[in-house]
Formats: C-alpha cells, sequence, structure tokens
C-alpha cells in the first residue's frame, strides 16, 4: 500500500542532519525540532482522528473488515497484521483514501491519511526527535508502507537493524536485524517443529469459511495460500505459520 510518490518525496529528509535533531525540507531549509512541542501537538492530532474504542478485541481479518465497515469505511482492501497492529487500505465517509489502523486489543480505528505530504511530513517531524532520543542515528530506506513507517538505521547498540514505526506515536513497533531473515524450508508437508502442517491450515481456513484452497506454502516465515473467501471473493492468504490465523487477506484480481 506504500504510495509511490511517498518515497522519492522522502529522499531529502533521509540525511545524516537528523543525528543533529536537524532535518532539511524540500526547500532546502532546516527544519530543528523542538520534540515536546512535536509530541504534544501530533498527540492531540491523534486524539483529533482516533476513532471512538470499540471496547472488543479483534483477532482476525474478518473481524477487521467488520469493525471498519461499522466505523463508516468502504471499499476495505490488504487487511493486515502487522508488528503487533491491524492495517487496511479504505475510503472515508468523505471519500478519502486512507491506511487505517486498527488496535487488537481495544477495536480502536485511526486513519493515517498517507496520500497527503502534510500529513506525511508532521509525522516525521514527530517521530524523528523521539527515535533519536531512543538511540536510533544514521536512517535510510525511509518509506511508509501499509500505514506504519519503515526504515534501517544503527539502534543504541550500534546494530543496523529494520525498524518499524508508528506513524504517531513513534513507538519502534518491531526491530530486526539487518541480515537477521528467518529461515523456513520449502516443504508443507514436513514443517519444522511447532509449525502447523498443511493439513491443518486447510482444515483451520475449512472451518473459518474459506474454500477452494490452493497453492499452499511456506514462505518467509507464514504459510501463503489462494482460497476464496466468504463471500466468494478470490483471495491471497497470509497464515499464522504457528496458530493458523489470517493475518493478512487480499482480493487477488488477476
Amino acid at each position: 500500500m506504500m504510495n509511490g510518490t511517498v518515497r522519492s518525496g522522502l529522499k531529502g529528509w533521509v540525511q545524516n542532519e537528523v543525528s543533529s535533531g536537524e532535518l532539511p525540507n524540500n526547500q532546502g531549509e532546516n527544519i530543528v525540532f523542538r520534540t515536546k512541542i512535536a509530541q504534544a501537538a501530533f498527540c492531540g492530532l491523534l486524539l483529533a482522528v482516533a476513532t471512538q474504542a470499540s471496547a472488543q478485541t479483534v483477532s482476525n481479518a474478518y473481524d477487521v473488515r467488520n469493525l471498519l465497515k461499522q466505523d463508516g469505511y468502504a471499499s476495505i482492501r490488504d487487511v493486515e497484521f502487522k508488528a503487533g497492529l491491524w492495517t487496511a487500505e479504505a475510503t472515508t465517509t468523505t471519500g478519502q483514501r486512507v491506511d487505517v489502523l486498527v488496535d487488537p486489543a481495544t477495536g480502536v480505528t485511526t486513519p493515517f491519511y498517507t496520500r497527503s505530504q502534510d500529513e506525511l511530513n508532521r509525522s516525521l517531524q514527530t517521530i524523528y526527535p523521539i527515535l533519536l532520543e531512543q538511540g536510533y542515528r544514521d536512517f535510510r530506506e525511509v518509506e511508509i508502507d501499509d500505514g506504519l513507517w519503515e526504515a534501517e538505521a544503527f539502534n543504541r547498540n550500534n546494530q543496523w537493524v529494520d525498524i518499524t514505526v508508528h506513524p504517531f506515536t513513534g513507538a519502534v513497533l518491531r526491530e530486526k536485524l539487518e541480515w537477521d531473515d528467518d529461515y523456513l524450508p520449502d516443504h508443507p508437508n514436513n514443517p519444522p517443529a511447532g509449525y502447523l502442517g498443511a493439513d491443518q491450515i486447510v482444515s483451520i481456513l475449512t472451518a473459518t469459511g474459506y474454500t477452494r484452497i490452493h497453492e499452499l506454502e511456506l514462505d518467509d516465515g507464514y504459510w501463503e495460500a489462494e482460497a476464496r473467501n466468504q463471500y466468494g471473493l478470490p483471495v491471497d492468504l497470509k497464515i499464522d505459520r504457528i496458530t493458523g490465523a489470517v493475518v493478512r487477506e487480499e482480493v487477488d484480481f488477476d
């Protein structure tokens, strides 16, 4: 869901000046962050745009779709569980296309207008000082994906890591050593110890309402499959290898 124009628009932000608390804007001027002011201002923005809590837990993609519909969103696509949050792309009641973050514990939905450069700039101005205070530096490959910021950087321990960052709070939701990729043998009927087998995954998907399940395989730490969902639509699925929960469902238009 990353906007193709976003990454090029962010190149001017990712400079070594970050380490000193300054970032150049698109006009070449330096923006000096006053951390506490920026945090307070953007936390206010977060409270303004966050939808009232639904007081319900959200445990699967189907629940996320229903919750977003209840909150007035339409054309919901690319539901995914990522770095501890549910994310989706949807259209607001005013017709704006947004990425929506969903708290799985509370059901709170928060839209992030990733197609607005002003919104992206405000988010960056908030999270950079927070990340600097946590010891991160020398940011590279900064991009917005599924409503969350992703980047490579050195952490406090001088390790080169991939990080996933909340766009409003600046919380690091996930940190992973840049070279520490998961390894899984591609043998669906002989998965590693503790992983669900192919037959078990098919049984779980069938019980959840999926049909015509095929192209089932282990890839990058997840089971993946193609199927028909509860509405009869062809979908690509990403499935937790241990619990069997569907963490991403994407309509296959091909």
